[in-house]
């Protein structure tokens, strides 16, 4: 805690120009974990554990199945070939557009459009760069849709990143999105997302029949056997939940990171609505 900035952001800088832009993020994440506030020794402990378990995968190389070796590399940042990833089948399903985040990275816009198939009941992490104030390239998907179309997975242990094949076609059916019954079914989930890939950053949580709360100005949702899930600290629009409520449970719709969910929309009395605070 009483190292400066460029204590991680040194060997970051090193990574990048060692071509391992991955690994360096992490570094750079890391650099201000010590001013998280209380269990950030904790938080720091689990992100040292999974760059050293990085390297020690990296080891073994061409001894591992292929899709852990994608992986890595994608994890270390070595880039994928797209047009690679198009040529595969894919699948074909209805995909609810569960919500969509967007975040800044320096002059870097990254977008991230989250979506479940119907009929295959699995996740999809749609992903756009686009840099200062140019516009995404790649079709514009829309929070609390539902589209058909053919997504193709890039390789990994836990396939979640996908690109669109083919133009996807707009339903006009809105069925409330399936999701975890409870809080336990979606940790077990992610606890199972995480044996595939221990650097798992963020799974999408979808969780039925829960109470927004606030305890000790704290946001939360609690589901129907009491247990409690919390929300991120930084996330603004807990009041919001709690009107879309009205008392009542609702489906929410987040990205989990491990810590905390940050709700992306809700279902409630048949609209389904995004929440997000970007």
């Amino acid at each position: 805690a009483t190292q400066p900035l460029n204590f991680w952001l040194n060997p970051a800088a090193r990574l990048v120009d060692a071509q391992a832009p991955g690994l360096a993020r992490r570094l750079r994440d890391m650099a201000t974990l010590p001013a998280s506030g209380e269990g950030w020794q904790d938080r720091l402990l689990q992100r040292l554990s999974q760059i050293h378990v990085l390297i020690e995968s990296y080891r073994p190389g061409d001894n591992l199945p292929p899709d852990l070796q994608a992986e890595i590399r994608t994890q270390i940042g070595w880039t994928q070939d797209q047009d690679q990833v198009l040529n595969d089948a894919g699948v074909r399903d209805r995909w609810w557009v569960l919500g969509q985040r967007l975040e800044e990275e320096e002059r870097l816009r990254v977008q991230r459009t989250w979506l479940w198939g119907q009929t295959t009941a699995r996740p999809a992490l749609i992903l756009n760069f686009a840099y200062g104030a140019q516009p995404f390239s790649d079709v514009n998907l829309l929070p609390a849709t539902t589209i058909e179309a053919t997504l193709t997975y890039f390789p990994a242990a836990f396939p979640l990143r996908a690109l669109i094949k083919d133009q996807p076609a707009m339903l006009d059916s809105h069925p409330a999105p399936l999701g975890f019954a409870t809080i336990a079914d979606a940790y077990a989930a992610y606890a199972d997302a995480l044996t595939h890939n221990p650097w798992l950053d963020r799974f999408p949580f979808t969780l039925q029949m829960v109470w927004p709360i606030q305890q000790n100005n704290q946001w939360s949702v609690r589901d129907q056997n009491g247990h409690v899930l919390p929300i991120a600290s930084a996330y603004s629009q807990g009041w919001s939940l709690l009107a879309f409520s009205g008392g009542w449970p609702i489906t929410v719709c987040g990205e989990w990171n491990g810590a905390a969910l940050w709700p992306l929309s809700v279902w409630a009395d048949n609209r389904f609505v995004r929440v997000s605070d970007a």
